[in-house]
């Protein structure tokens, strides 16, 4: 219990002392987070080239704006860094999405642009 409170400890002092590296996740995080929840409300008609340009869009700007916020105040080039978490954001959803398809197809399905389609194809059926 001791070594499970000491770790957490740990953690907790390499979280304070590297706000950077948070910043940089969670401004992935919520690029990917977003990115998603608006491929769900996109119109269906709309073709996969379109949807994966619009999406990556949206990432670029979601994490560099949450990477820009969350930046530590007192560094000097924290618009130059949030401009790289922005852009390496589609990258980072492009990662995951390969690896989630290699792991786990079944929610690969369920996530993609097909599934969404169908989805709202089964939703405008009377």
């Amino acid at each position: 219990m001791i070594e499970l409170l000491q770790a957490l400890e740990r953690s907790v002092l390499w979280i304070e002392t590297h706000p950077s590296i948070i910043a940089w996740l969670v401004g992935w995080f919520a690029a990917l987070t977003i990115t998603q929840l608006v491929k769900q409300l996109l119109p269906a008609a709309w073709s996969v080239t379109h949807v994966k340009r619009f999406t990556q869009t949206i990432a670029i700007l979601v994490g560099g704006l949450v990477a820009f916020v969350l930046w530590p105040p007192t560094s000097a080039h924290g618009v130059v860094y949030a401009l790289i978490i922005g852009m390496s954001a589609p990258t980072a959803y492009t990662g995951l999405k390969a690896i989630v398809c290699w792991r786990f197809p079944g929610l690969a399905y369920r996530l993609s642009w097909e599934r969404v389609q169908e989805r709202k194809r089964e939703d405008d059926t009377p």
